[in-house]
């Protein structure tokens, strides 16, 4: 669902997540972990068997037959073969009932591996939403810092001349210092995003490169 956005960069994120988030690997460890469980306990529903195999060979020295000579040695070939079976008798149905909860585990498993696979999804993509968001206040910020000081230097011209008092210059400096203190939060606020987002797709922040954008390039799927 994020492709339906239109941003081939936040479609990639997911996709990433989806190979590489941590906690996604750990579920699906979990689901392997529980289909072998399964397997253990559905085993005693079953009959036990056993066998095994043998074979020697005994030399018997001429001397033990005969006093005198020629002496002719005796060999002598044995070989066995075992085959044994057991099987529980499950009167009450404990086994069965184990079996049965094994699988179940085996199922929730799987179901909160989807569940997690969601919720990374979901993360990757409202953070990149921020990241776009925070990029746009940033645009708009540089901008208003740009307008703010044209507007200083008008006052400043204007005060040159007298149209314009030093009361007017020092609100319009308040202003300028107010527009450029707001960059470093966003900056700060743009590279917070970066790295969770890394976080999230089991990548380093120095690893991750993001374009980002503008939220206004994003399209809005239907409901």
């Amino acid at each position: 669902w994020p492709d339906l956005f239109g941003s081939a960069e936040l479609s990639a994120l997911t996709r990433v997540a989806a190979e590489s988030n941590l906690d996604i690997a750990a579920a699906a460890a979990r689901i392997r972990q529980a289909e072998g469980a399964a397997q253990i306990a559905g085993a005693n529903l079953f009959p036990d068997m056993s066998g095994g195999q043998g074979a020697s060979r005994n030399l018997s020295p001429g001397t033990l037959r005969a006093a005198h000579p020629p002496f002719t040695r005796t060999a002598t070939n044995n070989f066995n073969l075992g085959l044994s079976a057991s099987y529980i008798l499950d009167l009450f149905g404990r086994e069965r009932l184990l079996a049965e909860t094994a699988q179940a585990d085996a199922m929730a498993a799987s179901f909160d591996r989807e569940t997690i696979a969601l919720a990374t999804t979901a993360s990757v993509s409202n953070l990149y939403f921020q990241l776009l968001a925070a990029q746009d206040h940033r645009h708009f910020a540089l901008d208003n810092t740009r307008t703010a000081e044209q507007v200083l230097e008008a006052i400043r011209a204007r005060a040159d001349v007298g149209t314009a008092t030093e009361l007017d210059v020092a609100q319009q400096e308040g202003v300028l210092a107010a527009q450029r203190a707001s960059i470093p939060a966003l900056d700060q606020a743009i590279a917070q995003n970066r790295n969770l987002l890394a976080v999230l797709t089991g990548a380093t922040p120095e690893s991750l490169t993001l374009k980002g954008g503008s939220l206004r390039a994003l399209h809005t799927p239907f409901v």
